[in-house]
């Protein structure tokens, strides 16, 4: 049976609060991840109507409609994923951060008329202080009810940019064009700078010595922080600060439900923005091992995913990051003194009860 504390189930039921104002037709999401149940119902009581796999699927498809939604409300189409992975190659190619920051103003105005950006402008300033601007054409209470969608980007856009040069971006000011929401103050608090609201865009000063930063990183490395990352932004909370190892952990966990495949040591320092010695060392401080929190992360959610789940052991093995079936079978029975399938038994009367 899912618990409250295994699915954040206030999360979900914002999920279809906003999908429900952006008149998003919820009904014919479910049924595009084949859940037949209501909102009413998988909501009703103190554990999910759905299994665990149903909701990962339902998650994203409302995250990504209400995201296109929000896009079309101000006559624009979101970048598909392909689409963002194009514009960071071609970022990347940059020798410097400024250059980097002219050819994405380039991708946004070669993109304008088939994306529907026609109000989306970048602009820079070189002075002793840089401002990178975004033009965003919304109505006020699109802007208030989705601040934090908007914020999310513009987050993601300086981390972005950050990680290309290999070290931080510290913002001296952020603007943004909306009255001051309760519901982005996590999001806003990530920028750790002063913020003007109401005003007519995004605006993000930092210091013009930046824009002459060489570009360090590669395109193998993009493509581990292209899969990592959304893993990393989503643990990344300002108002909740574990010990370092727990957020590592957080990290792990995000990517092996939501993504799948456990990333290296290297791979994560490297999305994180620190070198692997820096990873390590810091780990150590904490008393715990990357290789510890590995396994028992993947220890952790195997038992869950065995438990509530009846996806089969190269799926699961697979998603855990293990290289094959019998890599899991020997790692879970080394841990438990039990198989993964005579796990999976002794679950079935829970997971019979649950739906």
């Amino acid at each position: 049976m899912l618990t409250i504390d295994q699915i954040d189930k206030e999360a979900l039921q914002k999920l279809i609060d906003n999908a429900q104002a952006l008149s998003i037709d919820v009904g014919m999401v479910l049924r595009k991840v084949r859940i037949e149940q209501s909102p009413g119902q998988i909501l009703a009581g103190d554990s999910l109507g759905i299994d665990f796999e149903q909701y990962l699927q339902l998650q994203k498809s409302l995250s990504s409609a209400i995201r296109h939604a929000i896009h079309r409300r101000v006559g624009q189409r979101a970048l598909t994923p392909d689409e963002y992975e194009v514009a960071a190659h071609y970022m990347l190619g940059a020798d410097d951060l400024g250059a980097a920051l002219v050819r994405m103003r380039k991708f946004c105005s070669m993109q304008a008329e088939r994306l529907g950006n026609g109000a989306f402008n970048l602009s820079i300033e070189r002075a002793q202080i840089a401002r990178l601007y975004v033009q965003v054409a919304v109505d006020l209470e699109l802007q208030e009810r989705f601040a934090s969608h908007f914020v999310q980007d513009m987050y993601k856009l300086i981390e972005m940019l950050a990680w290309m040069i290999g070290e931080p971006i510290p913002l001296l000011q952020l603007e943004v064009p909306f009255a001051e929401p309760g519901d982005a103050e996590h999001e806003l608090s990530r920028f750790r700078c002063p913020i003007h609201f109401g005003q007519s865009g995004f605006a993000m000063y930092f210091s013009s010595a930046l824009l002459g930063k060489r570009i360090v990183r590669s395109i193998e490395e993009l493509k581990d922080f292209l899969k990592i990352y959304q893993a990393v932004l989503l643990t990344d909370d300002q108002h909740d600060r574990p010990a370092f190892d727990q957020r590592i952990e957080r990290i792990l966990e995000k990517q092996c439900l939501e993504v799948g495949g456990m990333p290296s040591a290297t791979q994560l320092a490297g999305v994180l923005n620190i070198s692997e010695a820096t990873l390590r060392r810091r780990l150590r401080d904490t008393g715990r091992s990357f290789s510890e929190i590995k396994q028992s992360c993947q220890l952790r959610l195997g038992k869950k995913l065995l438990s509530i789940s009846y996806t089969s052991l190269f799926d699961v093995a697979q998603r855990l990051g293990y290289q094959d079936v019998n890599a899991f079978r020997r790692a879970f029975k080394q841990a438990t003194g039990h198989t993964p399938v005579g796990f999976r038994d002794s679950c079935k009367p829970q997971q019979n009860a649950g739906y």
